[in-house]
């Protein structure tokens, strides 16, 4: 992941997240991670620690999907 993450062009605190799981972000990234895998105890929990309307989280997900395959085509 690291070398990966040499050549994208992502801020240091994205890249801090998903190589070294630092930073604030990382709890974003762990909500993603638990939403994709049907972790709901672990939304809840993550959710709420931040300050997230759960219920919200599944359209914000949407937006993110449709998104990221607009840039890739899809």
């Amino acid at each position: 992941m690291a070398h990966l993450m040499e050549n994208l062009p992502l801020s240091g605190r994205i890249k801090g997240a998903l190589v070294d799981g630092k930073g604030q972000l990382r709890h974003y990234l762990r909500l993603v991670a638990c939403h994709e895998t049907g972790d709901w105890e672990g939304v809840s929990e993550i959710a709420g620690a931040l300050g997230l309307d759960e219920a919200q989280l599944p359209g914000h997900h949407m937006e993110a999907l449709v998104w990221a395959n607009s840039l890739t085509g899809f």
